[in-house]
């Protein structure tokens, strides 16, 4: 009677365990599925590029931080002024231009293809 019972109860938790590895499996195959169809159709980007200069003096600011609002996404101009920001997403945007001593900016625009924003700031 031992033996029966021991059999019957070995081949319940069988039962089970291939029942969760099933389970287990097509959980993870579903979501690579997902993850493939997100892949197949990356979103388009924009890059934006310019220069920032003085607008009394006509010299490059370095150092000049631009912000995509609401993308998280940060960077400062070079030592000539220039900037590249890559993988803006399509649709209307606000870049936020600061530079201690100089008045902040916030500029409105439309993304497109190989855009070129050049800005003047001032004191």
């Amino acid at each position: 009677m031992k033996t029966s019972f021991f059999r019957l109860l070995c081949r319940i938790m069988c039962l089970s365990a291939i029942c969760v590895s099933s389970v287990t499996w097509a959980t993870a195959k579903n979501e690579n599925s997902k993850k493939e169809t997100a892949e197949a159709a990356p979103a388009k980007t924009y890059t934006i590029t310019g220069r920032i200069l003085d607008k009394d003096t006509n010299e490059p600011l370095a150092g000049v931080l631009l912000k995509v609002c609401g993308s998280g996404k940060s960077i400062y101009t070079d030592l000539d002024g220039n900037y590249t920001i890559t993988e803006v997403v399509p649709g209307q945007c606000e870049v936020k231009v600061e530079l201690i001593s100089y008045e902040t900016k916030v500029v409105k625009l439309t993304p497109v293809n190989n855009m070129s924003l050049n800005l003047t700031m001032s004191k």
